[in-house]
């Protein structure tokens, strides 16, 4: 298992440091340092498995579960700016699950047979239908809209569709989602 840390930001310099113990306030006691710290996005990369380290890609040595501590710092030479923006991304070689944002496109390039799981957070559940679409630049490609992650229930599941699927606030998927989310007093889930 690998993962890759990576920061950014506007500013001249960021640095990007991790360990499995908390220094908090204590940047330098950190084992692990991006290898360029010196840019606006500097990363590093770590793994449980020995025989993938290196020099560039640093051993994660502790038992599990094991926790990950990261600490980032972004700033310029221009001493008038205070606030810098900064993010940090965390990748690993597992399957993730991406956020679908309302209102914002998300693009994925798959190669053939492979599939991508988005979670959309519905913000404003009960009142509204909700209209999820697809576009393929090039091949063919299909979808389906679930209450549940594993795609599993077909109650719970809407049929597959290669363009459209509108979800009606009455529909089992989504009447499902809310019912899951309720107890939770959280904004319903759909993947």
């Amino acid at each position: 298992r690998e993962i890759t840390l990576s920061a950014s930001s506007t500013a001249s310099k960021v640095s990007l440091v991790a360990d499995t113990r908390r220094h908090p306030g204590k940047f330098a006691k950190y084992r692990w340092g991006a290898t360029d710290q010196n840019t606006s996005h500097p990363f590093l990369r770590l793994t449980t498995s020995p025989a993938l380290a290196n020099d560039e890609v640093r051993l994660i040595d502790c038992r599990f579960p094991c926790f990950i501590y990261i600490s980032a710092v972004a700033g310029s030479a221009d001493i008038g700016s205070l606030d810098e923006d900064l993010t940090v991304e965390v990748e690993t070689d597992t399957k993730t699950i991406k956020p679908l944002l309302e209102g914002q496109e998300a693009s994925t390039s798959l190669p053939p047979n492979k599939s991508v799981i988005y979670r959309y957070r519905l913000e404003r559940s009960g009142a509204v239908a909700t209209l999820f679409s697809l576009a393929v630049a090039e091949g063919s490609a299909s979808f389906r809209v679930s209450a549940v992650r594993n795609f599993e229930e077909s109650t719970l599941t809407t049929r597959t569709a290669a363009d459209i699927i509108l979800l009606e606030p009455n529909s089992p998927v989504y009447a499902a989602a809310e019912a899951a989310a309720k107890p939770l007093g959280v904004a319903p889930v759909l993947f």
